[in-house]
């Protein structure tokens, strides 16, 4: 939000709309609110933690994808910074990208076995990606809409009452990443 104020602003202007400044925003707001459900989407797609896949998969049998043989047994590891960012302008943080009535579906939508049928693979893609995303997808939702719903999210300012850079694209390396500090 402190790179994308632009963002903060639309989804807080939906808070204000939806929920007002007298109560939280629960679980209970999630249908009236799906810009803030696709800032957590996009979040998710955007800086996934496990940039190399997670967990490997191997495959079962002998098979040939594309032109490529793949012997059975041979760990498969899906490259998730890849895949989320095989898109037009993948470094913009654009959250109108899962906004319902496009392409991905909304929260809770069983997905099949195509990753293209969801808007990230952050969490794998098919049959075997992980069952708890529909926690990951509320737990973040409660914490991003609050945290809009009381707060503005802003650059620090140094000295001389410039912004402090942020480097967006900038992560620690390792198999789990975070983004790099900054003020």
């Amino acid at each position: 939000m402190a790179i994308f104020p632009e963002v903060q602003k639309r989804a807080q202007e939906e808070l204000d709309t939806v929920v007002g400044s007298h109560r939280f925003p629960t679980w209970d707001d999630t249908a009236d609110l799906p810009y803030i459900m696709s800032c957590v989407k996009e979040s998710f797609r955007w800086m996934p933690t496990t940039v190399a896949g997670g967990a490997p998969h191997a495959a079962t049998n002998e098979d040939t994808y594309m032109g490529y043989r793949i012997p059975a047994g041979v760990p498969i590891v899906n490259n998730v910074w890849s895949i989320n960012n095989d898109r037009t302008n993948p470094r913009d943080f654009e959250p109108y990208r899962h906004m319902p009535g496009h392409k991905y579906p909304p929260v809770g939508t069983p997905v099949g076995s195509d990753g293209s049928d969801k808007g990230f693979t952050t969490f794998g893609a098919g049959r075997r990606m992980c069952p708890g995303i529909h926690v990951a997808e509320r737990s973040m939702y409660t914490a991003v809409a609050r945290l809009l719903w009381a707060f503005n999210i802003k650059r620090a300012v140094d000295e001389n009452g410039q912004f402090t850079p942020i480097d967006r694209d900038g992560m620690s390396p390792g198999f789990m990443v975070t983004p790099l500090h900054y003020e």
